[in-house]
């Protein structure tokens, strides 16, 4: 097979949530460096759920995949790289609104009213220099209820700013952003053909379109809709979200990246070799995490696939 034009990589399965399939299988894919097209998956997959995988651990990874949550939180959640989440952020928020520090890294877990109440523990909490609060997230696979649930989490941030008897006028917004692999259905999507990939959402008067006051704001970055190669890549924000799409794909910097700084910052912030070594130890723990739970949910894939053959007999 004439490999020229593509890379060839024996994948296995990575987090995919609701949707995993069997390790092992090859999949041909575009090269995202521009040389073979334009970064997209070529064939078709088992689901169009399930076409986030990693490469096969034959050799080391030199850098984490953003977007897993074990990457992700082993990047943005380090205090160290304050400056790039800053960056994620305003790369995300409309232009009234951007950061100019991060003063606090908040708790995780949301407070549980009763003790029926749902917990929840989110993936990075962090409040700005106005005291507003920022919940940042990674979702490789959508749900039919994944915008129900992100404003069921921003709802108990904002709830949680209050204690008894304070004042709603102490109130301050409360901004969830959520980085997803996949796109989101939108009702005209001929309003999306332009390249467009963040949709925000907030409260609007129905009639008029009038803003309310920011309350509780909803942010999705849909890299389904972001498919710039690296040859198209012209800003710090198409670099940014080229690398959470491609960056784990790499060896090492190509000779096109290796002369930005922002680019080779970022870079840098995803090596694993340059984790501390308790930062290495964290890394993997979440990495362990993530792939008991793969094993339980493939088990239990495999299981319903089995059922299902029986009661179709």
């Amino acid at each position: 097979m004439d490999t020229g034009d593509f890379k060839l990589i024996v994948y296995s399965l990575q987090e995919t949530d609701n949707c995993p399939y069997l390790a092992g299988e090859a999949h041909q894919r575009a090269s995202p460096d521009g040389s073979g097209g334009r970064g997209g998956r070529m064939g078709v997959l088992p689901h169009n759920k399930c076409n986030r995988l990693t490469m096969k651990a034959s050799k080391p990874q030199t850098y984490v995949d953003l977007m897993s949550d074990a990457g992700f939180k082993a990047v943005f959640a380090d205090r160290q790289n304050k400056d790039l989440l800053i960056f994620l952020i305003n790369s995300l928020l409309p232009a009234e609104a951007k950061v100019s520090d991060i003063v606090a890294y908040l708790d995780r877990e949301q407070h549980i009213d009763t003790i029926f109440g749902k917990k929840t523990i989110l993936d990075l909490v962090c409040q700005d220099e106005q005291g507003r609060t920022f919940s940042v997230e990674v979702q490789r696979v959508g749900t039919g209820t994944f915008f129900e649930r992100c404003v069921f989490y921003a709802s108990g941030l904002f709830h949680d700013e209050l204690v008894a008897a304070e004042d709603y006028g102490l109130l301050k917004p409360v901004y969830l952003i959520a980085i997803m692999e996949e796109s989101l259905p939108h009702e005209d999507e001929k309003l999306w053909n332009d390249g467009r990939f963040i949709s925000e959402y907030a409260f609007t008067e129905k009639n008029t379109g009038e803003l309310a006051p920011p309350t509780i704001n909803i942010i999705f970055a849909e890299l389904g809709r972001f498919r710039k190669d690296a040859r198209e890549c012209a800003s710090e924000q198409d670099w940014l979200f080229f690398w959470f799409k491609h960056g784990w794909e790499y060896d090492s910097l190509p000779s096109n990246m290796d002369s930005r700084p922002f680019i080779t910052g970022l870079a840098d912030a995803c090596a694993i070799a340059g984790f501390t070594p308790e930062k290495k130890q964290y890394y993997r723990a979440l990495m362990k995490d993530q792939r008991d739970y793969n094993s339980i949910i493939n088990q239990k894939f495999r299981e319903g696939m089995e059922e299902g053959e029986i009661k179709g007999k």
